[in-house]
């Protein structure tokens, strides 16, 4: 298959077009009101442990879904440092914090620390197998 002709890209597509009716704005807009972030975990847990098959499914995709992940932060992050002042930023940054659950982040911060340690000799070897393919 084309990698330019896989799900994102088909997405992208599809978005475009839509991102121009208001029909889909104002849908789009009913949607994102209704995320109920206290649904997440029970979620996860179904993901998880439903049906191990699927669990199975999607951790053989994580290459995929992280190199995808990782592509669009680093577009994202590109778009927003050319296109936004540090000051905008910050503001955005502090509106938005007021509205996170900072204990839940916390404990994020902290379990992704805790596996970071726990797998650091893993993505040690992996990076210094890169920097040495680059040369360095």
């Amino acid at each position: 298959m084309n990698s330019s002709r896989g799900l994102i890209d088909a997405a992208d597509r599809s978005l475009e077009e839509l991102l121009s009716r208001p029909v889909f704005k104002d849908s789009l807009r009913s949607i994102i009101k209704n995320i109920d972030p206290e649904s997440a975990r029970r979620l996860v847990n179904t993901i998880m442990w439903k049906d191990q098959e699927v669990l199975l499914a999607l951790m053989g995709s994580l290459p995929l879904i992280a190199n995808t992940i990782i592509t669009a932060l680093d577009e994202l992050l590109a778009q927003m440092n050319q296109k936004f002042s540090p000051e905008l930023l910050k503001g955005f940054t502090e509106s938005i914090l007021a509205d996170i659950d900072i204990d839940k982040l916390l404990n994020v911060t902290s379990r992704f620390q805790e596996l970071k340690n726990e797998l650091s000799p893993v993505l040690d070897k992996a990076l210094k197998g890169k920097s040495k393919d680059k040369g360095d």
